[in-house]
């Protein structure tokens, strides 16, 4: 088993990564408990279809009295209505502020289930059992919690931090590969702005792969320039991305996780509120928030919105002289290389308005994301003019 620690003074909580780790749940968070005090597990029908029935049967044959609550699957969930709900199940449950929420499931379980537990009766203890690849090596860690408005992604939230995160990679043998290549556009994101190391070990050689000739594929669709991708290689996935995939490989898989816990446990330990470092595992974000937005959060998953936004912030970068070709062009190869897309789906000018509703952006101004180089990245303050001058100034290069 392997175990990181976010150090947050007397908050501090261990992340535990081990495959089969799902079926020791209960002892795990049993010293987090009250004997009579039910446990709400919150989680979706997708992952409860795989995963519940047994769960909640693990807990309650340790003598703990767990409450399943079910959700729609999606980013819809993350929503007043979706919290709404929640506490509703929370009070006619009984739950009180000796109870604990458990978010078994993805992103939004997490994010919605940790946005309730902070707020409900003044905040109540949650564990985060992440079964998404993206929730295991990002959202699940660090206790950013929120739900959307209309207007904008995670425009409502607070910072609450788990009691304790349990990261069972087998999990994932469920899960669609589109999701899996999800989660690697949070891994490449690690490699980008922190770890060379961690983004030469995700990248294979594709000939022919370059940032001028990889073309807008579908969402969930490899690049038609690679026939063998990264992805094959880490997580031996097939080439049909519509089901499920037959094997993963997952001590490769759970050696990935550790690497990207560890830096956001570092960071989150040395700025938990966003106030300077841990503003950088925003890069890609801004911009990808706003095709998820744009889009209404139907044709885009996270990932895949993150991975789109990384290149934009890459090529706003080289604008501004701070990002060399040469980065952007690595960072494509290798986005390509794990079946994400690279091109921005419309003009990049017509996210500008929803960006002035970005969390990091303030009257005039907004916090990118840059990259120095891989591995080296910087935030860098600019003003929504300057921003929107050089996108309209070269966005007829980025766009299908």
């Amino acid at each position: 088993m392997t175990k990181l620690t976010v150090g947050l003074g007397g908050q501090q909580y261990d992340i535990l990564i081990e495959p089969g780790l799902l079926g020791q749940v209960a002892s795990a968070i049993r010293p987090y408990t009250t004997a009579g005090s039910p446990v709400a597990v919150v989680t979706d029908e997708n992952v409860w279809g795989y995963y519940g029935q047994a769960f909640i049967a693990s807990l309650q044959s340790a003598g703990i009295t767990a409450r399943p609550q079910v959700l729609p699957p999606g980013e819809q969930n993350k929503s007043l209505a979706g919290l709404a709900g929640l506490y509703d199940a929370f009070t006619e449950m009984k739950l009180r502020r000796n109870g604990l929420v458990v978010a078994l499931g993805g992103g939004v379980i997490g994010d919605l289930a940790g946005f309730a537990a902070a707020t409900y009766l003044r905040g109540i203890p949650y564990v985060q059992v992440p079964t998404s690849l993206l929730a295991q090596v990002d959202s699940s860690v660090g206790g950013k919690t929120a739900i959307d408005l209309a207007q904008g992604k995670n425009l409502v939230g607070s910072y609450y931090q788990p009691k304790l995160v349990l990261i069972d990679p087998d999990a994932l043998l469920t899960l669609p590969v589109r999701e899996l290549r999800c989660g690697m556009a949070e891994i490449i994101k690690y490699g980008a702005i922190r770890s060379r190391k961690l983004f030469d070990e995700l990248d294979v050689p594709a000939a022919g792969i370059s940032a001028d000739n990889i073309q807008g594929n579908a969402p969930g669709t490899p690049s038609q320039a690679c026939t063998s991708t990264n992805s094959d290689a880490i997580l031996a996935l097939g080439t049909e991305v519509s089901t499920v995939p037959r094997s993963l490989n997952v001590a490769a898989l759970s050696t990935v996780i550790a690497d990207c816990c560890s830096i956001k446990a570092g960071i989150v330990s040395r700025d938990e509120r966003d106030e300077g470092e841990r503003m950088l595992l925003n890069f890609g974000h801004t911009f990808g928030h706003a095709i998820e937005k744009a889009y209404d959060f139907e044709r885009f998953n996270h990932g895949e919105a993150v991975a789109i936004g990384m290149v934009l912030a890459a090529r706003i970068g080289q604008e501004l002289g701070i990002t060399p070709a040469a980065a952007t062009e690595e960072l494509c190869r290798l986005l390509g290389a794990h079946g994400l897309d690279t091109s921005c789906p419309c003009r990049p000018s017509s996210l500008l308005e929803i960006l002035e509703t970005d969390k990091k952006s303030s009257t005039s101004w907004i916090q990118m994301v840059l990259l120095r180089k891989i591995g080296d990245a910087l935030i860098q303050p600019l003003s929504f003019d300057e921003l929107g001058d050089i996108v309209r100034s070269v966005e007829g290069k980025w766009t299908r």
